[in-house]
Parts: structure tokens; sequence; C-alpha cells
């Protein structure tokens, strides 16, 4: 733009002076404008130059091809302008146009350069833009699974809620969680119906308020245990609610913040004070059962002695002169009377085992087993038997009461083999779901597992009196002796087989070193 203004000056410079050429000297003027810095000259119409710039005859000598081949010439221009001032005016203007022209092209050129490169540069944008589009369809996509998936889980979750919800407001068990400070902050209906209020009225009530002073310091202080151990446990409470003494089964665990810190408990109780009355009432009728078979087995003693006794008189007294069937009846009076005095002998066994305190101490298993055997052996000298007797452990127990156990156990195996040309009894210790417990095995006569519910009744036999002697009362007695350790027995069997017997003594727990010490 400042270029077209400087020509445009010029020419109307160029005009006046042409004008007011005789006021001025041509050859001053001439001088001036040979020296410009433009493309001004005037041509005749042979194309020969008649004046001109320097610039301008530079640009024409360079350019010769335009004028046909000849190169131009300069003339003085002052003169040209002082003899021909308008035709000067008239051809500057032409020229200076010409190189508007020509520098309106160059820009021309430049610009359709720049439009190219620009072209590729929008080109290359609009392929990144259309990467950027593609990858946000893409990622619009991707949030919309998002979103579609979120929403699943969420009515997934809301259903769980409703089924959860449904379980802990159903049930009649107290469910609720505690704060530090013995504060509600979470019942289901259950338990505020205990206390008589509404589940939005117990939230934020402190156990305090709801029971006894003695009652309030054992829920206190156990819950304070849990909250130091961070255990849970399984125990009864009691609690004196509404007048009345009430027995719960409550199992209590700590519960715990995001980032696992103990803020309090949470506990399910189950109210027991039903199960508790029949449990005592139970117990009761046991005590008085036991106390009646032990007053009976101890009075029917000295009867069945003056039986057998009196009997066996009469056979010396009267043996000559009795004849066949007389001697057969008093062998079996005296028969009878044994067998009765064994049952009342066991029976009193089993009371005795009823009311009997456990004397718990380390006892090994082995040493008991070898006194028993020794027992056992000097009524079998004519037997053959297979011992296999495996390292057994030592246990806390009542040493008189497992004793009793094994003779038992082995006694019967022992019955139990005769008809076996060759017996085999085995002891041992095997692992049950993660439990040790003994077991006494044998390849006898076994018996049909459909009647295994009989076993351990008192009185009850799976073999008839005449095939294998016996009370009944022995396999009720190694139930009750087990019981009271805390464990259990068992038995696994087939009918020519043989059978196992197997046996627990409450919870184990195999003490360190080679003592093995555990309670089975």
């Amino acid at each position: 733009m400042r270029n077209r203004l400087l020509a445009a000056g010029i020419v109307g410079i160029t005009a006046l002076v042409a004008l007011l050429d005789f006021w001025t000297s041509a050859e001053f003027i001439g001088s001036i404008l040979f020296t410009v810095p433009l493309t001004l000259c005037a041509l005749q119409h042979s194309k020969r130059l008649l004046w001109g710039t320097a610039f301008a005859v530079a640009v024409l000598t360079i350019g010769a091809e335009f004028w046909g081949g000849n190169r131009a010439t300069l003339t003085n221009p002052g003169t040209a302008l002082a003899n021909r001032g308008l035709l000067v005016a008239s051809l500057l203007t032409l020229t200076v146009f010409v190189d508007l022209w020509t520098q309106k092209s160059q820009r021309a050129a430049l610009d359709g350069a720049e439009i190219e490169r620009q072209r590729g540069s929008l080109a290359a944008q609009n392929d990144q833009l259309e990467k950027l589009v593609n990858a946000a369809k893409h990622d619009i996509g991707v949030l919309q699974n998002t979103e579609k998936r979120l929403e699943h889980m969420t009515l997934e979750l809301q259903i769980k809620h409703q089924i959860l919800n449904s379980v802990v407001e159903g049930t009649t068990d107290l469910i609720y969680i505690r704060d530090l400070n013995n504060r509600f902050t979470l019942a289901n209906g259950a338990c505020a119906r205990l206390f008589g209020y509404s589940v939005e009225e117990i939230v934020g009530k402190n156990m305090r308020e709801l029971l006894p002073n003695d009652t309030y310091a054992a829920v206190a202080q156990s819950d304070q245990e849990i909250v130091r151990t961070g255990a849970t446990c399984t125990i009864e409470e009691t609690a004196e609610i509404d007048g009345s003494t009430r027995f719960f089964l409550t199992t209590k665990g700590p519960d715990r913040d995001a980032m696992q810190n103990i803020i309090g408990t949470i506990g399910i109780s189950r109210e027991i004070t039903e199960r508790k009355k029949s449990e005592d009432q139970l117990a009761t009728a046991n005590r008085e059962l036991d106390a009646f078979a032990y007053s009976v087995a101890h009075d029917l003693r000295a009867p069945i002695r003056h039986i057998d006794g009196f009997s066996k008189l009469l056979v010396e007294c009267l043996g000559a002169s009795l004849d066949e069937d007389a001697k057969h009846y008093l062998e079996t009076i005296q028969g009878s009377a044994r067998d009765m005095g064994v049952m009342v002998d066991d029976l009193l066994n089993l009371s005795r085992v009823a009311r009997m305190e456990l004397k718990l101490q380390v006892t090994a298993l082995n040493s008991l087993v070898e006194q028993v055997l020794q027992l056992l052996k000097l009524d079998l000298m004519d037997r053959k038997i297979e011992w296999k007797i495996a390292d057994l452990p030592h246990v806390k127990c009542d040493s008189t009461l497992v004793k009793q156990v094994f003779v038992n156990l082995l006694s019967n195996a022992v019955k139990f083999t005769r008809t076996r040309p060759g017996a085999v009894i085995e002891v041992g210790e095997i692992a049950v779901d993660g439990q040790p417990a003994i077991y006494v095995r044998d390849n006898g006569v076994g018996f049909n597992m459909k009647y295994s519910d009989k076993l351990f009744g008192v009185f009850q036999r799976l073999h008839a009196q005449e095939e294998f002697e016996g009370t009944g009362v022995g396999l009720a007695t190694v139930q009750r002796i087990v019981q009271k350790h805390g464990g259990r027995i068992w038995a696994e069997a087939e009918l020519n087989e043989g059978a196992t017997f197997y046996f627990t003594l409450g919870t184990a727990a195999h003490a360190a070193g080679s003592s093995k010490e555990t309670l089975l």
C-alpha cells in the first residue's frame, strides 16, 4: 500500500514538473529522477527508450527479449521531459501501473503458495480433528456403556438392599450396631420392640438407659473386650427386662470404618429363655433319673447276691438228690443272677459317671491302652489276636474315665472278633474335619449301619444274647464319658466286615514339643 501511494505521488510530481518545465532546469530534474529507485521511463513507438531512471534501464536491459532483442539506450531524461511533458506523464503513469501489477502478481503467487501451505495445514488439522472426533465418539460410547452398567449395578444393589432389609427386619433375632459409648447406631425392629421403642427412637440411646446397672456392666465389659481384642465371640448373656430374666445367645464382633479402625460392636442376639428353661428342666430330670438308677441298682445288689448264694447252697446240699432238670433250673438261676449283677454294676457305673466331677490332667493315652491290654490278656491265653497300637497323643483328660472308655471299646473288639481265626484290633489317631480323633478298629462281625442310632442307647443291643453276651450299657457309658469331656463318638461298620469306633475329647489343642499334649 505504501509503494502504491509513493508511485501515485511521483506521477503527480512528474506531471507537475512537465507543466512547469519553463520554471525549472530540465537537467536538474533529470538528475533527480535518474536516481529514484522506480521503474520510470519514456518509450517511442519503435520501443526505443527515450529516457528512464537507472532502475528502469536495468530492468529493461535484463528483459531484452521483450524489446525484440534490442537493448534500450538511455537519453537525457531532462531533455525528454522538457520537450514531451505530457507524453512523459502518461508513460510514467502506465509504467507505475505495470510496476504495481507486477508486484500484485508476485504477491498473488506468494498468496497461492501460502494458500497451498495453509490448505495442507488445514488438511492435517482436519485429520487430527477427525481423530479427536472418533476418539470422542469412542469415549462417549464407553461412558454410555459404563452408565448402563452403573444403572444395572445400582438396581442390583437396591434389590440386594431390599432383600437384606427384609431379612434384618423379618427375623426375630436382635441385630444391632453400637458405638464405643454403647449407643445404638443401628437396630432392627426386634431389638427396638424388646425395649419398647420404635427403630427410629432407639437409635442414639445408650444401653445404660435400657438395662439395670449389673446387667449393663456385664454387657459393657464384653463390648470392651471385643474392642480391645478385635475378636468375634459367642457368649450367653442375661438381662433383666421388664422385671423378668431373659437369656440370649449372642455373637459379637468389631465394627470397623473404612480405615479398619474399630468404631464399635456389631451383635446378633437370639433369645433362648424358653430353651434355657427346658435345659434346666431336662438337667433336673436327668439328675433325678441318675439318682433313681443308682438307688435301684444299689438296692438290687443285695437281693441278687442272695439269689445267687442260696441257689449255690441248694446245689451243694441237695446235689445228689436233684435230677438233671432241677440242676439245670438252679444253674439258670445262678447264671441270671450273675448277669443281673453285671447289669447292676454297669448301671451303677453309668450313674457314677454322670455324678463325677472331671479331674483333668495330662495323660499319655498309650499308657492307658497298655494297662487295659494287660487286663484283657489274662482272659485271652487261648486267643490269637494281632494288636496294632499306633503312637497316641498326650491329652488333658480324666484318666480314670478315659481308661473306662478303652476298657469298653477294646472289650467289645475282643468279643466281636471271637469268631475270626485271625483277629486284628487297631488303635490309632486320625484327623477328622481338621480335628484329631482316636479310633478302635476290628475285623469282627460288624453290624448293619441302619441300626447305628441304637448303638449308644441304654440296654440297646444289635446282636442276640445267645451270640454275644452283654448288658447294652457299655457304649452308653462310653458316650457319656466322651460327652462329659466335650467330645463326640460315632461308629462306622459293615456286616461281617468289622467295625471302627471314633471319639474326640473336646477341642484340638496340640502342645508344642514331643509330648503332643492336646484336648482331643
